[in-house]
């Protein structure tokens, strides 16, 4: 007589075993973080994985005192306070943007490029310039021209 087995002790592979366990693959991978069983030389221990997850699911269901976790009700509350915080956290960024507190992205990057190209025609326009004022000047006399003209560019730059 041939006795017929439920389901082998080991698989090969993880699809097998969670086709046997009826649960699937990124749950087992899950559960394998949490400690169930690893694959072993033989494969995948069947009856340990079953073990450990009939264990597990008990102790998700209680806590260490034996105190049932909280109720579905309690869960139920928790996830509305959740929602009607996160809905006035949206109605106070909406008024936000209605008064302008934000600026928008697209605002920024023109703002961004006049600044650039008025940088860049300042600086062109300074290489330009300051030759003619530094001929016949020694080092020392240069200095100072050439900090008033930098100190120009700097005052023009930050009142863009």
């Amino acid at each position: 007589m041939k006795s017929e087995e439920a389901s082998p002790r080991f698989v090969k592979t993880r699809g097998e075993l969670c086709q046997i366990l009826g649960v699937a693959a990124g749950t087992h991978f899950l559960w394998v973080g949490r400690g169930a069983p690893r694959k072993g030389p033989k494969g995948w221990d069947v009856e340990a994985t079953k073990q450990w997850r009939l264990e597990h699911l008990k102790a998700s269901h209680e806590k260490k005192d034996g105190i049932r976790d909280e109720s579905t009700q309690q869960r139920f509350l928790k996830a509305q306070m959740l929602q009607k915080e996160a809905q006035a956290e949206l109605a106070h960024l909406k008024l936000q943007i209605e008064r302008r507190d934000f600026v928008a992205k697209t605002e920024i990057q023109e703002w961004d490029l006049a600044r650039n190209a008025v940088v860049r025609r300042g600086l062109l326009a300074f290489v330009r310039s300051l030759p003619p004022l530094l001929v016949g000047l020694d080092q020392r006399q240069m200095e100072p021209v050439i900090k008033r003209r930098v100190n120009e560019l700097l005052e023009r730059f930050a009142k863009m």
